[in-house]
């Protein structure tokens, strides 16, 4: 699992998240920088989700094992 906080987003309509073979990719454009986080050979993406908590303004992005 991928943990990412983003305190100054105030809803997830402003995040833009990309999850590939080789990498998780967030933006929110003009708020923040693109973040790319490399992923290992095993990470089975056609499984991986993602789940936004208004409350904590947090980025929860799950990547299960192939």
């Amino acid at each position: 699992m991928l943990y990412i906080a983003l305190d100054l987003v105030a809803t997830s309509n402003q995040v833009e998240l990309a999850v590939s073979k080789e990498a998780v990719e967030v933006e929110a454009p003009g708020i923040y920088a693109p973040l790319r986080v490399p992923l290992p050979p095993n990470i089975d993406d056609t499984r991986a989700g993602a789940n936004w908590t208004s409350k904590t303004r947090h980025l929860k992005i799950t990547l299960p094992c192939k």
